[in-house]
């Protein structure tokens, strides 16, 4: 069964040694596309934004959304397996967080819509 799948795709900008301020970048990433779906797994390409961080987060779609705080950002731990990473608000988990621009995450359950 295909996944309903929506990421929401912060762009963290990050000063040297985090000794300035985190703030949104000016340009988002942008371009996602998502392939390889399984009942289980999803891979997650985007092009990346002006930020220095690309920061994933999923949720199941039942959950309440949040948004993830720049104050938190160099706290933020990235697991690809779904629910090992960070989670922030009602489960809002951290999936990615690097300068990459892919990611497959696993460990997603089947009959489970995610976003």
């Amino acid at each position: 069964m295909k996944q309903l799948l929506s990421i929401i795709f912060i762009a963290l900008t990050l000063g040297g040694f985090c000794q300035s301020q985190i703030s949104t970048p000016n340009i988002q990433a942008s371009n996602v596309t998502m392939t390889n779906i399984t009942t289980t797994s999803i891979k997650i390409d985007w092009t990346s934004g002006s930020g220095t961080y690309e920061l994933v987060v999923m949720r199941q779609s039942s959950s309440a959304n949040s948004l993830p705080s720049n104050n938190a950002m160099p706290g933020y731990v990235a697991n690809s397996v779904f629910g090992n990473g960070s989670v922030f608000g009602s489960f809002n988990t951290v999936v990615y967080k690097g300068s990459g621009n892919t990611v497959t995450v696993t460990g997603l359950t089947p009959n489970v819509n995610y976003e």
